[in-house]
């Protein structure tokens, strides 16, 4: 219940403020990530009732709502919403396939398996400056041959097209 009440806030803030860099997000999710990791849930104990409590809901449930923002913001913007929202049911899957190595690796350690799916999350999205329209990708772009323009190969056209004369070199 109250993972659904963070996402339903975190789609509340993006629809609030409207979001355009993901970045400070994503910089916020894997800190959060990262406290997680380091503190001990022992750390709260010492606290008084209502604190403790709080504190650890905090540390525990901030990933959730960064994470929401991060998903809610990319899948606004998104050009083809039905591939998008299929690939974060995949991810769902491929991260609760991972929640095995729990198992064999500790909580702490499958924290550090998220950590780094976020990571490569970020790399790969579009607008971070990290993913194929930022400066890994314009680097991709250019030893690729298409000199960082968008489309594919070294046509102008903005989507592939089955039609020859679709593709002018210009």
């Amino acid at each position: 219940m109250r993972s659904l009440l963070l996402i339903l806030a975190a789609n509340l803030y993006v629809r609030a403020t409207g979001p355009v860099r993901l970045w400070p997000y994503y910089t916020l999710l894997v800190a959060s990530l990262v406290a997680n990791i380091v503190v001990p849930m022992s750390a709260f104990l010492a606290l008084p009732g209502w604190e403790k409590v709080a504190a650890s809901c905090a540390v525990v449930f901030a990933p959730i709502f960064f994470a929401g923002i991060v998903f809610s913001t990319s899948f606004r913007a998104s050009r083809n919403p039905g591939v998008d929202f299929g690939s974060n049911v995949a991810g769902a899957v491929l991260g609760g396939l991972c929640e095995n190595f729990s198992l064999v690796l500790g909580f702490n350690y499958l924290l550090v398996v998220a950590v780094a799916f976020y990571l490569i999350s970020m790399a790969l999205r579009r607008g971070t400056g990290f993913g194929p329209t930022g400066i890994a990708g314009r680097r991709l772009n250019g030893l690729m041959g298409t000199g960082g323009r968008a489309g594919h190969g070294a046509c102008n056209c903005p989507r592939p097209s089955r039609s020859p004369r679709a593709h002018r070199q210009s």
